[in-house]
């Protein structure tokens, strides 16, 4: 169960490398970079801008027609237009479009953003949706590949800040009111540091969309370039490594967590560097191991061992009983499957008496008590099975 989670955290937050540091390094714009020139291929609404004058700041939103959120963010950005009138240009151009359908020419974006009336109360241009050279100019060149994409410029001409526009009022208050007071170089530090995080999740979801669909050999493939490439990597997402050593072979992943248990350099390096023990990798290792199908049954029969050592020492850890039950159902030992997902439950009950009830809780308790239904039915077909 923790496993499970732990894997869809990995998921969720772990950290880049290999192709996407690579791919950030061709990055073209970013922040403290000279703007591009504003070429649009029409403007829709308000005072066309030729480009940026000294000594002004715009904001430059990129939207599309089929964009939800970009939608829900234009009454926003009116409203800091209406703030900040006279002091900052807000842009909104339209790119991308030829991703809708049908494809809306000049005549439809001006009846869009005509209807849309106050809610889009700010200068409006749009790209060529044949050529889309401003995006490519701007999103492209800066590596984006989702809208809405926001750019404030600074008085200099200078991208002082790229992110969403939901999140720019803080920034635009301190560019337009304190501009002393901003720095430049520290933005440019953290968006670095967000990208880096992004194509890291990019990596390990491919890894983890690979192992998902079978496709295995790719899965370790991919694991071992971006190792080769990046030896954080390793370090940084070891259980998805494992995961895809695993999935592809048994014996292969065993050799490599017998390598990694010997040592001790790599171990203080996990967690986060908080460091962990071979017992607390054994452990952890124990619980991925019940968890795959189709391995060898000497690795079955050692996890269950170790998991059984767990429980003695700590009979009250809900995370390992249920491991121990699949474990015996991988042994083909429903019989003691059984008892073991009897406590797991048991504890689970207990565990939730004392804390609100959440739906979470109701779902996971009924997961569990299927399963023990699950194994009671093997019990049944085994013991018909041999008489």
């Amino acid at each position: 169960m923790k496993i499970k989670i732990a894997l869809s955290l990995v998921l969720a937050f772990i950290t880049l490398t290999g192709k996407a540091q690579t791919s950030q390094q061709k990055q073209l714009l970013g922040i403290g970079d000279q703007a591009p020139q504003l070429e649009v291929h029409k403007w829709l609404k308000g005072t066309p801008v030729k480009g940026f004058e000294k000594g002004k700041v715009y904001v430059v939103e990129c939207w599309a027609t089929w964009c939800g959120p970009c939608i829900m963010a234009m009454p926003h950005l009116s409203e800091l237009a209406q703030k900040y009138r006279n002091k900052v240009t807000i842009i909104g151009v339209s790119v991308w479009e030829s991703n809708s359908k049908p494809v809306p020419d000049a005549v439809a974006l001006q009846s869009f953003v005509d209807k849309k009336g106050k809610d889009m109360d700010y200068t409006v241009a749009m790209d060529n949706p044949a050529t889309n050279k401003f995006a490519d100019a701007w999103l492209k060149a800066a590596g984006l590949k989702g809208i809405p994409a926001t750019f404030v410029i600074d008085r200099n001409g200078t991208i002082a800040w790229m992110g969403h526009p939901l999140d720019v009022d803080s920034i635009l208050h301190q560019i337009v009111e304190k501009p002393e007071t901003y720095d430049i170089n520290r933005a440019k530090a953290e968006y670095n540091k967000g990208l880096v995080l992004q194509a890291k999740q990019e990596n390990v979801k491919k890894i983890m969309g690979a192992g998902m669909m079978k496709n295995h050999g790719i899965a370790i493939q991919e694991t071992r370039r971006l190792i080769k490439e990046d030896p954080s990597f390793e370090v940084e997402n070891f259980w998805t490594v494992l995961w895809a050593f695993l999935n592809n072979n048994g014996k292969t992943a065993l050799t490599y967590i017998e390598e990694k248990l010997n040592d001790a350099n790599f171990l203080k390096k996990l967690n986060g560097g908080k460091g962990m023990t071979k017992e607390e990798v054994l452990d952890m290792f124990a619980k991925e191991v019940v968890q795959h199908t189709g391995l060898d049954i000497y690795m079955y029969y050692n996890a269950v061992e170790h998991l059984n050592k767990i429980v003695q020492k700590t009979p009250n850890d809900l995370t390992v009983w249920p491991m121990l039950a699949q474990g015996y159902i991988n042994l083909n030992e429903p019989d003691k499957a059984i008892p073991a997902q009897e406590k797991a439950i048991a504890l689970f009950q207990d565990d939730i008496k004392s804390k609100p009830k959440e739906n979470y809780q109701t779902a996971a308790l009924k997961r569990m008590m299927s399963k023990l239904e699950e194994y009671k039915k093997l019990k049944e077909k085994k013991e018909v099975f041999f008489k």
